[in-house]
């Protein structure tokens, strides 16, 4: 959702978007030692830096300058990043972040030239296909596994692109393996109420 490359801008731009869409604090007896746009800063974070728990606390203790643009005086604990993700990152907070992350991208635009929509899928193992398929091929593995994986089900995310600044501006999630045409119009609706698509591209499983 963020155009620039740099972890501080999508910190900055993180935070911004956390705070219109939390409160700084869920509860009134909370310790108020992180408010909630900060956490949420640091999850937008580590995905951007495609780093689990652990490593983010490590990068935000290595990098004094990210610390204080997310305003934190200490580094959360790893456990209490994974506990808000649990709570921030349900999906009707998700739609809403997503809607005020797209209108600070765009601005006072409401249409979109040209966007793109695909999905993925993803599988429910920590080994990639791609290995797991080595790793049967190798004969000289004696610990090689006996067949492949081979996955009845999994998670399909779909996402439609603007073009131009490559924002996100809807997704949706559902259960594979299905042709893209059968999410087209779940995904379309969660594009940002006023939103105006004028071209889209799809490879041929979306149209």
């Amino acid at each position: 959702m963020i155009t620039s490359k740099s972890p501080w801008k999508v910190a900055q731009v993180a935070l911004a978007a956390g705070t219109e869409a939390f409160n700084d604090y869920s509860h009134p007896c909370s310790p108020k030692k992180f408010t909630q746009p900060q956490l949420f800063a640091c999850l937008v974070l580590k995905e951007f830096e495609k780093k689990d728990y652990r490593g983010i606390e490590q990068l935000l203790w290595d990098c004094a300058d990210l610390r204080q643009v997310i305003g934190l005086k200490y580094v959360p604990h790893f456990t209490t990043l994974q506990k808000a993700s649990g709570r921030l990152l349900r999906l009707p907070r998700v739609r809403r972040l997503l809607a005020d992350t797209v209108g600070r991208i765009l601005r006072r635009r409401r249409h979109v030239s040209y966007a793109a929509a695909d999905s993925s899928g993803f599988d429910a193992h920590y080994a990639s296909r791609y290995y797991v398929h080595r790793r049967d091929s190798d004969q000289r593995d004696e610990n090689r596994p006996k067949k492949r994986v081979v996955y009845q089900r999994y998670g399909k995310l779909m996402l439609i692109v603007e073009c131009m600044t490559h924002a996100i501006l809807g997704m949706f999630a559902s259960q594979g393996p299905t042709p893209d045409i059968d999410q087209l119009d779940s995904v379309l609706a969660e594009v940002p109420a006023g939103v105006r698509i004028k071209h889209m591209v799809l490879d041929a499983g979306g149209s």
